[in-house]
């Protein structure tokens, strides 16, 4: 289990530096070019969805790891975790095995 946190750790952060530096990318840029939106989704929006199925799968140790990004710093990148959060909820994720681990882990 503690190989999967980590593992799971190194693939959240490394998505969250991806939102982030969209983020950053998308502010210095003072009007959106047009031909973005034509594209379909933007890379935020991937980066988004790649961290709920990465969070949903992973929720036993992953939540721990992420819910701090709820106190984020960058507005965008805390509006981004909701939805990630949101998402989650959408799917359905499977919260009842969060019990059993715990209890598991405990005794």
């Amino acid at each position: 289990s503690e190989l999967k946190s980590q593992m799971f750790h190194t693939y959240f952060n490394r998505f969250l530096s991806l939102l982030n530096y969209e983020t950053q990318e998308m502010s210095r840029q003072e009007l959106p070019l047009m031909g973005n939106r034509e594209e379909g989704l933007s890379n935020a929006d991937l980066v988004i969805t790649i961290l709920s199925n990465l969070l949903s799968a992973n929720i036993d140790v992953g939540l721990k790891h992420s819910l701090n990004i709820g106190y984020h710093e960058n507005v965008d990148i805390r509006a981004a975790f909701v939805r990630v959060l949101c998402n989650i909820l959408t799917q359905g994720t499977e919260f009842s095995s969060l019990t059993d681990a715990a209890v598991s882990d405990k005794y």
